[in-house]
């Protein structure tokens, strides 16, 4: 049952890509025999009988990644100074971290990242002369939780859609832990298709939507909404209460495939002068406001409903 689940996942998630094709679960473009015995079995014949994360990394070597990016010691520095490090890589199509503070429990619970190493074809290249990219080995993200289960939402820090509990801060440390566990992993890019306004303006720092008009839309958007609170403006888009200022109408959220470039093949696509004249455009265009009274009335309808 857990299997079918897994597949479902993967099914809705491949469904949801808006200018990719999901080709295959991945690891390498071609085979490497250079590797050593467990990475090649894991390759070769897509078994994981040591647990490898990513086809490739021990538990010891998360662990010590973790600490040599910071990280360890920022979530000590935090308070959680019993930390539990779970690696979950027994299912070829899903790989799962977990840090756990104390026990192993889901009210302990600090970090969950699900990743899936996936072949990835564009459907569309959206650059003239970019045409050459093809099949992208990438890392995908599942899912991700940052949070603080000793904490609750306060006036000062609401709840964001969808959250259980505040999250940890950390959200820009933990992205540079995947960025170097891709590249170790030889991927070319990692990508997530974000649910929410809130995710895509997170990942907005190193991430950029393959699709020039949705970055546009997403920089146009932070930009209307600066001066807004986050959590206002993050329920809006959910509750259907951003306006097109253009249109007068409703602009619900379809994101597609956000990207943090990892080789300079993907790196020079989104450095193109073209990609930024498209974005630029798509910016300069789109227009935003929140549409304040329904917005107070969903909000109350659906916070009854948490």
């Amino acid at each position: 049952m857990q299997n079918k689940s897994r597949f479902e996942k993967l099914r809705v998630k491949a469904q949801n890509m808006k200018n990719f094709v999901y080709v295959r679960h991945e690891r390498f473009p071609e085979l490497d025999l250079g590797l050593h015995e467990e990475e090649f079995l894991y390759q070769l014949a897509k078994i994981n009988p040591t647990n490898l994360f990513l086809g490739k990394f021990s538990k010891n070597d998360v662990e010590n990644t973790l600490k040599e990016t910071g990280l360890w010691n920022l979530l000590i520095e935090k308070g959680f100074r019993n930390l539990i490090l779970h690696i979950d890589a027994s299912n070829v199509l899903e790989h799962r971290l977990i840090i756990y503070d104390g026990e192993i429990n889901s009210d302990r619970l600090l970090i969950e990242v699900r990743l899936r190493e996936a072949l990835l074809r564009p459907k569309k290249c959206f650059v003239p002369g970019m045409e050459h990219i093809r099949d992208v080995p990438m890392i995908l993200i599942d899912w991700l939780t940052l949070q603080d289960p000793t904490k609750d939402f306060t006036p000062d820090k609401p709840r964001l859609v969808h959250q259980r509990k505040p999250g940890l801060g950390i959200f820009y440390d933990f992205a540079g832990l995947v960025d170097l566990l891709a590249k170790a992993a030889g991927k070319e890019g990692v990508m997530d298709i974000p649910e929410h306004y809130h995710g895509a303006l997170f990942y907005s720092r190193f991430f950029h939507f393959w699709e020039p008009d949705m970055e546009g839309k997403l920089r146009a958007m932070m930009r209307d909404f600066a001066s807004l609170p986050l959590h206002k403006a993050t329920w809006a888009v959910f509750l259907d209460c951003c306006i097109n200022s253009n249109t007068g109408k409703v602009d619900k959220w379809q994101p597609g495939e956000q990207i943090k470039p990892v080789s300079d093949q993907i790196k020079a696509y989104f450095r193109h002068p073209e990609y930024e004249e498209q974005v630029d455009r798509a910016t300069r265009s789109f227009r935003f406001h929140i549409d304040e009274s329904k917005l107070e009335k969903a909000l109350a309808e659906y916070t009854d409903t948490i």
